[in-house]
């Protein structure tokens, strides 16, 4: 399948977070834009959020990302990304985000993905 032009999708599902003594899993979702800069690479700026429940169980933690992130099929349907981008909350720090997805169909100006 060629891949070209502009590239933009949204996304949901879970996430987890790491950051100092706070760490758990939650729900995440957000949105992506950006360029394919080869038939196989693509460049995007990536924004999302993530809520996890606190480690006390009664609060939950919100943050945002925003980040670079280069995505790359390693085969017809197979991709794997990674980016890096800075996360905002009650801490800012360095976002580091690693991921790995499916097409499980895709059409000339469409692709659904299981990631």
């Amino acid at each position: 399948m060629k891949r070209e032009g502009f590239v933009f999708g949204f996304f949901t599902g879970g996430g987890t977070r790491a950051l100092l003594e706070e760490a758990g899993f939650g729900t995440s979702s957000g949105l992506h834009a950006g360029s394919m800069i080869s038939n196989k690479t693509s460049a995007m700026v990536e924004m999302s959020m993530i809520m996890i429940m606190a480690p006390q169980g009664d609060t939950v933690v919100g943050s945002r990302i925003i980040a670079l992130n280069v995505r790359h099929w390693i085969g017809d349907r197979v991709w794997i990304g990674g980016g890096l981008g800075e996360i905002e909350g009650e801490v800012n720090a360095l976002s580091v985000m690693i991921s790995a997805g499916y097409e499980l169909t895709q059409t000339r100006t469409f692709a659904l993905d299981l990631a």
